[in-house]
This record gives C-alpha cells, sequence and structure tokens, in this order.
C-alpha cells in the first residue's frame, strides 16, 4: 500500500498554493516506481512533485529544510492564480 503524503507537508503545500489533490493523484505513479518496496517518505512525494514539474529543485530544498517557513517569495508558484491576480494579470 502507498504511503500518503504527510499531513504538515500537506498543509505547507495546500497554504503555499504549491499543489492540488490532482497533483498528488498523478504523483502516485512515479511515488510507486521510486518507492518499489520501501516507504513512501515525504521526500519521495516531493521528488515525484518535482518531476511532474509541480515544484522546482529550490522549492523541494526548502521544503525539505528543517525550518521551510521561509518569505512567501521563496517558495511561491508563480504560476498559479493567486499570482496571477496579484500581478494584474490580463487575460
Amino acid at each position: 500500500m502507498l504511503e500518503p503524503i504527510s499531513a504538515p507537508l500537506w498543509n505547507l503545500l495546500q497554504e503555499h498554493n504549491l499543489c492540488s489533490p490532482g497533483d498528488l493523484r498523478r504523483c502516485r505513479r512515479i511515488v510507486r516506481r521510486l518507492t518499489a518496496d520501501l516507504p513512501a517518505f515525504d521526500s519521495v512525494w516531493l521528488d515525484a512533485l518535482a518531476q511532474l514539474g509541480k515544484l522546482t529543485p529550490f522549492q523541494v530544498r526548502i521544503l525539505e529544510s528543517q525550518n521551510p517557513r521561509l518569505p512567501p517569495i521563496a517558495i511561491r508558484n508563480p504560476f498559479s492564480p493567486a499570482c496571477e491576480a496579484r500581478a494584474g494579470s490580463s487575460r
């Protein structure tokens, strides 16, 4: 059975609008391939999100750090709808 992402990491990803439930569903195949018979640690989930292009390597390093609560600009997804609205995107 595939172990889910931890609640603290999931909350952090949602708080910064970095990942959706659908993104996690798409990661499941990658996580299964990476873990085989091993537990799916948070670092594996983060690697899978990076492979899907949902996180940058820089964001993964921050999220894996001891204190991932850095200024929002460091981990914010510049392509999220919230950032586009603040930047005054003209669609």
